[in-house]
């Protein structure tokens, strides 16, 4: 009744004194986009030690990202990419939700993927509680939608006196410069000695 009263009281004097803000929600990891299509999912500080990390996309394709020998939890750093990857999400397959699961030791991956793709088949949402899974777990979903990848360019490299320092020792020269010899004929050139 007491907490009935609160509520009421705080909701009648919120005109006059506001109520006390909720805390914000923390979240377990963040993603950082890295081109269009690729990304990075960094931990936050204060999280459990190891982690894995799937994708599941609009059309439920579920994809694991977290690979090791072992098909097992990786080890995760607070404020540093998971594995020092990056991910790329295919386009094709639209928005997708970033599973990131954190536990107090290594999980089987297998076992998971198992259960995920059977919870996304009945489009459920994931929480640690109904998975099968063992110690302390707990779970961020993140939505990514991924975008066309800007294009990059590498550049050439350049030789001492400055033209480019292509393999072919400069054949075909800058644009603008002189014309490159023609090819030779058909059938390597004219026959010697009258065709005999």
């Amino acid at each position: 009744m007491k907490s009935h009263l609160m509520v009421v009281g705080c909701a009648a004097g919120a005109l006059l004194l506001g109520c006390p803000s909720q805390p914000e929600a923390k979240h377990r990891a963040m993603l950082r986009n890295v081109g269009g299509s690729t990304m990075q999912v960094v931990p936050a500080e204060g999280q459990l030690p190891y982690c894995l990390v799937f994708t599941i996309s609009e059309s439920k394709v579920v994809r694991q990202l977290t690979m090791n020998r072992g098909n097992e939890s990786v080890k995760c750093n607070p404020g540093q990419p998971i594995g020092n990857v990056s991910f790329r999400v295919p386009r094709e397959e639209g928005k997708v939700k970033v599973l990131v699961f954190f536990s107090d030791r290594k999980l089987n991956a297998g076992s998971l993927a198992q259960q995920i793709v059977e919870l996304s088949a009945e489009g459920k949402n994931f929480y640690a509680y109904d998975l099968r899974l063992p110690g302390d777990v707990n779970t961020e979903t993140i939505d990514f939608e991924p975008t066309e990848d800007v294009p990059t360019v590498s550049g050439e490299a350049i030789g001492k006196n400055g033209a480019p320092a292509s393999g072919d020792g400069g054949a075909g020269g800058p644009p603008g410069g002189p014309p490159s010899p023609p090819p030779p004929p058909p059938g390597g050139g004219p026959a010697k000695d009258g065709g005999k």
